[in-house]
């Protein structure tokens, strides 16, 4: 397999990881009531170290996309992985500004914040199922090209 294809599976692979334990506080919230206080300081800290470990992959992997991926793609020589390349990375330009865009808001916020700002839920959430219908497409459609396009 090619090595570039085998670090964004990769990175798929975490970023995946992290948006399943972040979209379970979007649905389940942590446990402020009546759970005992250690529980609730673990759920809290656990929820901002895979919220800043979620970023810490997906900026890097989006750079990684732009600066290898997509740049390979645009010079295939079959006109139809350039066109695709195309469409994908325009595509990914505006996922990418939705995504800085949700880090940029939230950055300023501490943690006690995001466990009552339910307009936060609803932007993690908005962004965790982009990036997943996102890695999903990637996958099994461009990568394939990649490949395809690796061979030509």
């Amino acid at each position: 397999m090619d090595k570039l294809n085998e670090v964004l599976k990769q990175q798929h692979w975490a970023i995946r990881s992290h948006c399943d334990i972040l979209m379970k506080f979007c649905v389940n919230g942590v446990d402020t009531k009546g759970g005992e206080i250690e529980q609730f300081w673990e759920d809290k800290t656990k929820f901002a170290l895979h919220l800043n470990n979620f970023k810490k992959i997906l900026i890097p992997h989006l750079a990684l996309e732009d600066a290898e991926l997509y740049p390979l793609l645009i010079k295939a020589k079959d006109k139809k992985i350039r066109e695709a390349s195309d469409k994908y990375s325009d595509e990914m330009e505006l996922i990418s500004k939705r995504t800085l865009s949700f880090f940029e808001t939230y950055t300023h916020l501490k943690i006690d914040h995001f466990l009552h700002n339910e307009l936060f839920k609803l932007d993690l959430n908005t962004v965790i199922t982009i990036i997943r219908k996102r890695i999903d497409l990637e996958e099994i459609e461009l990568y394939p090209l990649y490949i395809l396009s690796k061979k030509s």
